[in-house]
């Protein structure tokens, strides 16, 4: 069995546990976090600061922060674990229903109930929360985060760095585009321009 390590001990954190120990080939040893917290009775390896000399213990390693007001924690952290020559594996929880020919990325997560419909793709570093609907067709970026229960239509795209909120729902073919923010309960049904802050419009 793989051993691997979590860097972030929060609340997505165990969700995050949940979703790896049903996976046989890996078994989480430890966390990282800026303090000392308690996580699942996991052994506390460390900050940020103590990536090399953790790297030099362990191969694998999974990003186990949120993402709500933005992305850069997340996306700041791929890269130093990836520079540091840790393997970031995807994992997908047992109970989705997924096509077999969707395409995960590196370092990604998909949460208990999503559905990932025939020939979606999902980049790096993404979380693609409880019970999110990925239809067919639909591209969502690196470092994205759907949020519970949101629904991406068929061929749309959701570009690198957004957060789609929970219960939001994006028409079919709509284009979502770079580090956007859209708030929960959400109807999209135009495409939306970089860096678009949209909340609670219907």
């Amino acid at each position: 069995m793989k051993k691997i390590v979590l860097f972030g001990g929060g609340g997505h954190a165990i969700s995050c546990i949940d979703i790896i120990k049903d996976n046989k080939n890996f078994k989480v040893v430890g966390f990282v976090d800026k303090k000392k917290v308690k996580l699942n009775n996991l052994t506390y390896l460390g900050s940020d600061k103590d990536i090399k000399k953790i790297r030099k213990r362990y191969d694998f390693a999974f990003i186990s922060i949120g993402q709500i007001k933005n992305n850069i924690v997340r996306k700041n952290l791929f890269k130093k674990l990836m520079d540091a020559g840790f393997k970031l594996p995807s994992f997908v929880s047992k109970k989705t229903i997924i096509s077999s020919n969707v395409k995960i990325g590196t370092g990604s997560i998909v949460m208990h109930g999503a559905i990932l419909n025939s020939g979606s793709k999902i980049g790096n570093n993404t979380i693609i929360n409880t019970g999110t609907i990925v239809e067919h067709g639909a591209k969502i970026g690196n470092n994205c985060h759907l949020a519970p229960r949101s629904v991406i239509n068929g061929d749309a795209v959701i570009k690198d760095g957004t957060f789609i909120g929970s219960g939001s729902i994006v028409r079919e073919n709509i284009v979502v585009g770079k580090e956007c923010v859209v708030g929960a309960n959400s109807f999209i049904k135009k495409n939306l321009p970089n860096n678009s802050i949209f909340k609670n419009e219907k």
